[in-house]
């Protein structure tokens, strides 16, 4: 059985630290953090260095190189578009 591992999720003025198994989803961590958090559900994005991983993502948190004391941060995600000139 796969060990668990804890990630750092950094907020506004403290950090949490969540421990989550490997087989674990981005879209379950988005889950559990927001809830965590108390925050409003919606489209959230997590970020690994210059990863962006989003809820979609079917990847396991093994698969995609989540590693124990990873710091994963919490982002809304936003969507935007051309603007043209302006």
């Amino acid at each position: 059985m796969p060990e668990s591992i804890t990630i750092i999720v950094p907020t506004e003025g403290k950090q949490i630290e969540v421990e989550v198994e490997p087989y674990h989803t981005p879209k379950d961590i988005i889950d559990l953090v927001i809830s965590q958090l108390k925050l409003r559900s919606g489209e959230w994005i997590l970020t690994l260095g210059s990863k962006e991983i989003t809820s979609s993502d079917t990847r396991t948190l093994g698969e995609i190189g989540v590693r124990n004391g990873d710091v994963l941060h919490l982002m809304p995600r936003v969507i935007g578009g051309y603007v043209g000139n302006i």
